[in-house]
């Protein structure tokens, strides 16, 4: 087999009921380039590995998996890295265990483009969600921005993580010489977000307008099965890490409000308000305080600061008639 064009990257556990759809959408690939598509299976015990197998056999040239002997999410080890170390494509494409992608042309389409634009240095497109096995209930979630640019649009770092998470897992391509494996390793809370702030950091994103992938929420996913609540925490924490890493305007941008939304949805609920662990945090803290809030509430008053204005006014004429009697 020729070099691959393109690497795919894949981790699963327990995904016997999915493994099969996700690996399919890998071997229904229309391209005119090779593809390698490497697997990571973390010591499964409901058969995954044994379809995995299954799949190498039949495509060789095209499955490359890892069946690992200990299982190395327990130890806290970032699983994914065993895949990026050694693939050997341009471009790397990701899809875990439980999607899968639904488009044939897929890779096709992405390469072709980042080919053509060099300076792009991640791409992704809108996906549906399915609950479980369900194939009947989808929800398609594409970007508002494709109702005044149809055809797809190119996009920054900054609106990614300041303005539209438009991304999945199962939707990006990145240019693999974009990323930086020795910036992602170092990240104890692993996470797409490494890859993309990386990748973004170095060139330009572009989101397409095709429907090209299917995410799946199910009870056994790491992030699907957190509670909304849990959700919001996980984020934060995954944006605090990096925040501590970076120390950049950006990365305190995208933490102040990943904590803000934190602490919004705990005032909401009446739960006890996530403590803050820096500074960008303590600021969130106060200005989302009930004192503060109350104070901006009052200054947005036209009443009060037509009073407050008076206040000041007279207090200044005050000190100009009698403020020079003193001794």
């Amino acid at each position: 087999m020729d070099s691959p064009l393109v690497s795919i990257a894949c981790v699963t556990y327990n995904h016997a009921a999915f493994i099969r759809q996700c690996l399919d959408g890998f071997v229904m690939q229309k391209t005119d380039f090779p593809v390698e598509a490497l697997i990571h299976d973390d010591v499964s015990t409901d058969g995954t590995a044994d379809i995995i197998r299954e799949y190498e056999q039949k495509y060789p040239d095209l499955i490359k998996p890892i069946y690992q002997t200990e299982n190395q999410w327990s130890k806290g080890v970032n699983v994914s890295m065993f895949n990026y170390s050694r693939v050997r494509g341009k471009y790397l494409a990701m899809c875990e265990g439980d999607d899968y992608w639904t488009d044939p042309r897929k890779l096709q389409k992405q390469v072709d483009f980042m080919e053509a634009h060099p300076e792009v240095s991640l791409s992704c497109h809108p996906y549906e969600t399915i609950k479980g096995t369900n194939q009947e209930c989808r929800v398609t979630s594409r970007s508002d921005v494709l109702q005044t640019q149809p055809d797809g649009f190119f996009f920054t770092q900054e609106y990614a993580f300041c303005h539209e998470w438009i991304t999945k897992t199962c939707t990006s391509v990145y240019r693999y010489s974009a990323l930086n494996l020795e910036f992602i390793a170092q990240f104890k809370l692993s996470r797409d977000v490494h890859l993309v702030y990386g990748a973004l950091a170095k060139g330009k994103g572009y989101y397409f307008s095709f429907v090209g992938a299917v995410y799946r929420e199910h009870a056994g996913g790491i992030f699907s099965s957190l509670s909304y609540q849990q959700q919001l925490l996980t984020n934060s924490a995954v944006f605090r890490e990096l925040y501590q890493v970076e120390r950049s305007p950006l990365s305190a941008k995208i933490l102040y409000g990943s904590y803000a939304e934190v602490v919004r949805s705990q005032i909401k609920e009446g739960q006890p308000i996530a403590e803050p662990e820096n500074e960008i945090e303590m600021k969130v803290f106060f200005e989302m305080s009930e004192p503060y809030r109350l104070g901006k509430k009052l200054l947005a008053n036209k009443l009060f600061r037509l009073l407050y204005s008076s206040i000041k006014h007279v207090c200044r004429l005050w000190r100009k008639l009698f403020g020079s009697r003193r001794h």
